[in-house]
């Protein structure tokens, strides 16, 4: 095979995945704007606050990180609070 040949299916490989880069880069953005778009339609169905959203996400996550903790076998310390003597403690 000739190095003409070699450079000229290189050049075209090269463009076929470029095309195939743009096509999948347009696929991705479809997903994305198509997962939002029923995540909206979601929480529009079950008519909860941002407010009530955040929290519930909130309980959620530390729940998960809760369960993986102890899933590792490893127990949380609990948060230790600081004792701050007032003024007339003195």
């Amino acid at each position: 095979m000739k190095i003409g040949k070699i450079n000229s299916q290189i050049a075209n490989i090269r463009e076929k995945i470029t095309d195939l880069q743009t096509k999948l880069r347009e696929l991705e953005r479809q997903k994305t704007e198509k997962e939002n778009s029923e995540i909206v339609e979601l929480m529009r169905s079950v008519d909860v606050t941002p407010c009530e959203l955040a929290a519930y996400i909130e309980a959620h996550r530390q729940q998960r990180e809760q369960a993986a903790i102890e899933s590792a076998g490893a127990v949380p310390e609990p948060e230790s609070e600081v004792d701050i003597p007032s003024d007339d403690e003195e």
